[in-house]
């Protein structure tokens, strides 16, 4: 019995949208290629890639994956540039995503409550330290910009404690 045979073939329905789809790969394939086309799988796994450069496996997408992306271009469409795979960190049974050294994200602020706060938020890694990263959307005298600000996420919370006016006595007075 063939070993590809013991859990049975799960093959994509032809109707799922991601088979086909091409994807940059988070790590270069053996041959040195970035992008991969989404397949069907065998067994447990609910899809896997192949690299377009050599043809050979390079990974297994999970089936969160699979259901993610098929529910996103159900909604939005299929991407007109490839998929960008990252790779996933468990730490402490948690999902996180792996940081990218010099690189990040900011997101559109919908619960600003006045015109002083930011217009954006969002996190960066720079030299392999986070930052908390706000911007803001200003007016130049030729055009917009955004104006950024970067706080330490480790950065210790400077809360001021209050002063003992006298020195305590721990003397018991039996």
């Amino acid at each position: 019995m063939n070993t590809d045979d013991l859990f049975g073939s799960i093959t994509a329905p032809s109707t799922n949208p991601i088979i086909g789809l091409p994807v940059t790969l988070p790590t270069p394939c053996r041959c040195g290629g970035i992008t991969a086309t989404i397949g069907s799988s065998k067994g447990l796994h609910a899809a896997g890639c192949r690299c377009t450069n050599c043809g050979s496996f390079t990974r297994w997408l999970p089936a969160e994956t699979v259901t993610f992306l098929s529910e996103t271009i159900r909604r939005f469409g299929v991407p007109t540039e490839p998929i960008i795979l990252r790779d996933i960190i468990l730490t402490g049974g948690e999902q996180m995503e792996k940081k990218y050294d010099n690189s990040g994200a900011l997101f559109k602020n919908d619960r600003k409550e006045n015109e002083r706060d930011r217009d954006y938020s969002g996190t960066i890694t720079i030299e392999g330290r986070e930052y908390w990263l706000s911007g803001w959307i200003k007016q130049g005298k030729s055009a917009k910009f955004i104006g950024l600000s970067a706080k330490p996420k480790d950065a210790a919370a400077t809360t001021s404690k209050p002063a003992q006016t006298k020195e305590l006595d721990d003397e018991i007075p039996f």
